[in-house]
């Protein structure tokens, strides 16, 4: 899941320059380092979450095994602590990049050349939706599994705890069917996002020319 955080601010961060700086962004837009961009962002996600395999260890429980996540980790404050720097490094940055980034990219493409003109009408829809899909598939996970983890040390009914529970445990394949749903609005809308850039770059390269 974290990798595909980083990929998707990976590409908020690259369509941010390549809209508000297209022609000084045209030597990074190749196969080299689009491969080295891929092996730092995986590097970074197992580094991030590699704490886990020492966290979360299956054990056996009246014949049955158990797998649990960081939430119900046996050892609570070293998980409150891993959880936090997780969810600050891994999850809160990454979504204020990506806010920022489609912020800007919005603004650009309504002040810019032909704003009226189809593609970038719809390279801004594309924009909101890929931020509202974002915060709607990844805030509830990481607000639900803070309130999970900090349940365990308040005395709250079991009633509570079993509706946050529940809300989770939906969050969790929620937040994994971004990464198909962001794939989909990436392949049926990308040409839009492409002749905005276009767009911007043929308007950038005639005024530097002027």
């Amino acid at each position: 899941m974290y990798s595909g955080i980083i990929f998707l601010s990976s590409f908020s961060i690259f369509r941010f320059f390549v809209v508000v700086y297209p022609i000084k962004c045209l030597c990074v837009q190749n196969r080299k380092w689009a491969v080295v961009t891929c092996i730092v962002i995986w590097i970074i996600s197992l580094v991030a979450i590699s704490p886990l395999s020492i966290l979360i260890a299956t054990r056996e429980t009246q014949n049955r095994t158990i797998c649990p996540d960081l939430a119900t980790a046996e050892d609570l404050d070293t998980s409150r602590l891993y959880n936090w720097l997780l969810t600050t490094f891994a999850f809160f940055l990454p979504m204020l990049t990506v806010t920022f980034c489609y912020v800007f990219i919005i603004y650009n493409l309504s002040t810019g050349p032909q704003t009226q003109a189809s593609y970038k009408q719809k390279a801004r829809r594309l924009a909101i939706v890929l931020l509202v899909v974002f915060y709607v598939c990844f805030l509830p996970l990481h607000i639900l599994r803070e309130l999970q983890l900090d349940l365990r040390v308040r005395p709250v009914s079991c009633h509570l705890k079993n509706k946050i529970l529940l809300m989770f445990t939906i969050a969790k394949p929620f937040a994994a069917l971004n990464t198909f749903g962001n794939l989909l609005l990436y392949v049926v809308t990308g040409d839009n996002f492409q002749q905005a850039i276009l767009s911007l770059l043929k308007f950038q390269t005639n005024k530097s020319l002027k």
